[in-house]
């Protein structure tokens, strides 16, 4: 055997290129198997971090502003859409919910000093690291007398705290957000933003209480054409309750909010609870659907059935790949025995038996797809480097798909080097001596 296994050795090496080109196919249909199997091993391990981070028992419900088109006559049904009440609603009514936060965002610029940059102002309550599990570097979050007294506090994000104080303390600080002064009562640590679910960066975020946002942004936080069809709204019925939302202090339960986030105490209870949030706020809404609910444990399932079509679509293009090496294999192998049909002859006068010569051929095939399936290996392992590092997206080497892959490449050998080496075989032994 590695009296066969050198000679397959010193063949292909005396043929470089056309080895070279026939095993093309083989590297590339096992490095595109490599490389999927690491985006979708780090897709799935990104998403499931989230799904921890955020927790499988979390329910996020978020506005969705009503279209251009009817702008007018759906603020009627539904004035600001999402808003404090429909929290406070919510959270009386199911017991089962530990946690709840209002998420009020708007866009400003944070300044301090000569330092200006353009942030996210988050208005939330006390419960918010809880539910979104952020971590404090320093300090401490807002409290629930900071929402009672309206105090006009702030928590910066990790980017946020980098670009305006360096290496600063920036605890005691006070920055100024629309004119207003805010003190820093703390900063988090970097956070790793999601997208399982869609939401602003933690660490590009200023944390301010909900009551001092509503108070501040009034209507900042809805879009353009949103705002002047509410104004209009205002501007017609003056008398309406409207107008007294725009005054400096409104009553919190008319706030709106750009998302709610929930905490239910035991994932179980999650069954249906969508569903029934989702019939409450639309009664409340005079049946004006301007909110969706999310839960991130279904939109994790949605993701992996996601993934599974990415990867059966991956695995095809990698498997007609393969067979194309494949081919590409047995029509350079069948060609090979066409050349050295003299050769194969003077072995068999030799006393080489039909097993010898079958072994010879097969071996050759299988040491192509062998030194292929390696080269097509590294391939594909870079290639999930390259990707990780040049587009961030998080890429996890599987050795069982490795592992796989190189013994899918020498099947591959095997089953298309056969006819060949049975061809070789086959050949008349004084037929093969008088083949010029």
């Amino acid at each position: 055997m590695f009296e066969v296994i050198r000679t397959g050795i010193q063949e292909i090496c005396s043929r470089k290129l056309q080895s070279f080109l026939t095993m093309l196919g083989v590297v590339f249909g096992v490095a595109a198997v490599i490389s999927m199997v690491s985006i979708g091993e780090g897709a799935k391990n990104d998403a499931e971090e989230q799904l921890r981070r955020l927790g499988s028992n979390t329910v996020m419900i978020k506005r969705i502003e009503p279209d251009i088109g009817n702008i007018e006559k759906n603020l009627k049904k539904s004035p600001y859409g999402l808003n404090y009440g429909d929290m406070t609603s919510i959270s009386e009514i199911f017991s089962s919910v530990s946690y709840f936060s209002p998420y009020f965002e708007a866009e400003d610029n944070v300044k301090v000093q000569d330092r200006t940059i353009k942030a996210s102002i988050i208005g939330s309550n006390e419960q918010l690291p809880i539910i979104a599990n952020l971590t404090l570097e320093q300090g401490r979050f807002i409290s629930a007398m900071d929402i009672e007294d309206f105090s006009e506090v702030c928590v910066l994000g990790a980017n946020v705290k980098r670009k305006l104080f360096a290496y600063e303390n920036p605890i005691g600080k006070t920055l100024t957000i629309k004119t207003r002064q805010f003190k820093c009562i703390g900063f988090l640590s970097s956070l790793k933003s999601s997208t399982l679910v869609k939401m602003t960066p933690h660490n590009d975020s200023v944390y301010i209480p909900i009551s001092s946002a509503v108070q501040n942004f009034n209507l900042a936080s809805l879009s353009a054409n949103v705002s002047k069809a509410l104004n209009n709204e205002i501007n017609r019925n003056s008398k309406r309750v409207l107008k007294g939302l725009l005054k400096a202090r409104y009553p919190i339960d008319s706030a709106p909010l750009s998302m709610i986030l929930l905490k239910v105490g035991d994932e179980k209870e999650l069954s249906g609870f969508g569903d029934l949030v989702r019939s409450i706020l639309l009664r409340k809404h005079s049946g004006q659907e301007d909110f969706s609910v999310i839960e991130p444990a279904e939109l994790l399932r949605q993701k992996r059935r996601a993934q599974r079509i990415f990867n059966i679509v991956m695995g095809s293009i990698a498997a007609i790949s393969l067979l194309v090496g494949g081919i590409g294999i047995m029509n350079i192998m069948l060609a090979s025995v066409t050349q050295r049909t003299r050769e194969i002859g003077i072995r068999r006068c030799l006393g080489a038996k039909k097993s010898n010569i079958l072994a010879q051929f097969l071996t050759e095939s299988l040491i192509i797809t062998l030194i292929g399936g390696m080269l097509g290996c590294l391939l594909g392992i870079a290639l999930a480097w390259f990707i990780s590092y040049y587009a961030g997206w998080q890429t996890v080497i599987s050795y069982s798909a490795v592992f796989s892959a190189i013994f899918v490449s020498m099947s591959t050998g095997i089953i298309f080097g056969i006819y060949p080496a049975w061809k070789a075989a086959s050949v008349d032994p004084i037929k093969a001596l008088k083949y010029e």
